[in-house]
């Protein structure tokens, strides 16, 4: 089991709500399985540097990843990736979004993450005015409504 982490409140709502590119967002789109969206803050208290970033051209080729392997939208290319890696025995790994070059996540692999501490704030439900929101529809070509 992984943890996908956005690193700003606008990729992790585009994220969420990438399925409506090219069309209207309403309020009611900000819902899954019946239950509304929420935003968490999570941070990594310790052991950041164990997590490499594969947006850098040294740790690519220190783990043997190619770029395409990384944006693949095929879950079996990425899963296998993600397999070496956890083989490799790292808690997770760094790289940009396939929704945009200007946004980075990092995946944890859940049976190492105890080691991170990780500790989650306050969960702020998602609505049309949420921070973020308006920036992850223009970036998608969502129109607000």
């Amino acid at each position: 089991m992984i943890l996908n982490l956005a690193e700003s409140p606008a990729h992790a709502i585009a994220e969420q709500i990438q399925e409506r590119h090219g069309r209207n967002l309403r309020a009611r789109d900000l819902t899954e399985s019946g239950r509304p969206l929420a935003i968490v803050r999570v941070t990594i208290g310790k052991k950041w540097s164990a997590i490499p970033d594969l947006s850098l051209p040294r740790a690519l080729h220190q783990f043997d990843c190619r770029p395409d392997q990384l944006m693949s939208h095929d879950p079996r290319c990425s899963q296998r990736l993600s397999r070496r890696l956890h083989r490799r025995g790292v808690p997770g790994f760094r790289v940009w979004s396939a929704l945009s070059g200007d946004w980075h996540c990092t995946v944890l692999f859940m049976d190492r993450a105890v080691n991170l501490s990780l500790t989650f704030g306050r969960r702020r439900r998602l609505t049309l005015r949420s921070r973020g929101v308006a920036q992850a529809a223009r970036v998608l070509d969502i129109a607000l409504r």
